[in-house]
């Protein structure tokens, strides 16, 4: 995968140049470019130069010199506000991330409206940000409902969009479990579950397997041993359906919760 990203850069810094030398200035299509690379640096955890890249964008749509109407520079400055909000994040500098994915989501809501998916795909950066962060568990659950809300009230909800919304109802759920409220993540994996169900892709077993292990580790913490036995036993047949060994980390995990109640009892 990396190699592949490594491919994409090259071809977007050789539009980006081709844009320059035909277009000059500081048009649309050269900041949209920008907005790209940056992105990638940030999937290659090339972080210093994805800020730089973004603070650039930032830099020049807020210094009036851009060929485009003021929607468009805006919403070109939302999206590199909203990537040094991830990258402010994985630095660990959560108060200029937090201020990122603020001035983000106040552009994006005041020119798309509050139901837009561009807006969601910010609250979902932001919420994913700081659970991964391990800080502000109550202000990423905030964005995860918040976000949900929205795609709830769509009525084109397009395949990739189901493995967004399963995998911010589990992560829902893990910040349930470090808070204690286990009923509560139960339910979000059960949502979880749903949602990966209706998803059509290579990873959708796996994720389904995962998630009922989630699912039995809450049920363990409930002290419903046999829901929670059923779980891990369904998950570590599907992990087996797929072909992964009993040396791979997920199949020794859930191997080891069953015998951990076995242990218990």
């Amino acid at each position: 995968q990396l190699e592949q990203y490594e491919d994409s850069l090259r071809c977007y810094e050789k539009v980006r140049g081709i844009i320059h030398k035909k277009l000059g200035g500081n048009n649309m299509a050269k900041l949209n470019v920008a907005n790209v690379i940056a992105d990638i640096h940030f999937r290659t955890r090339d972080l210093e130069t994805s800020e730089k890249e973004s603070l650039d964008v930032v830099h020049i749509c807020s210094g009036g010199d851009c060929e485009g109407t003021a929607q468009e520079v805006s919403l070109v400055s939302a999206e590199a506000l909203n990537n040094l909000g991830k990258v402010y994040a994985k630095m660990g500098k959560m108060k200029e991330s937090f201020k990122s994915f603020e001035k983000a989501l106040f552009m994006r809501k005041s020119l798309l409206g509050h139901d837009n998916k561009k807006v969601a795909e910010s609250l979902l950066d932001a919420a994913n940000s700081y659970f991964e962060s391990g800080v502000r568990y109550e202000v990423a659950l905030r964005a995860y409902r918040e976000a949900l809300s929205i795609f709830s009230k769509q009525s084109n909800i397009k395949n990739p969009e189901y493995c967004i919304i399963a995998k911010a109802l589990t992560n829902i759920g893990h910040i349930e479990m470090k808070l204690g409220k286990y009923a509560a993540a139960v339910n979000h994996y059960k949502r979880a579950l749903l949602a990966w169900e209706k998803y059509q892709g290579e990873e959708m077993d796996l994720k389904i397997a995962s998630v009922k292990n989630f699912l039995g580790v809450a049920f363990k913490q409930m002290d419903l041993i046999g829901e929670s036995m059923e779980c891990f036993s369904a998950a570590l047949a599907k992990y087996r359906e797929k072909g992964l060994g009993s040396d791979h980390p997920d199949v020794v995990a859930t191997i080891q919760n069953m015998v951990g109640i076995k242990h218990d009892q």
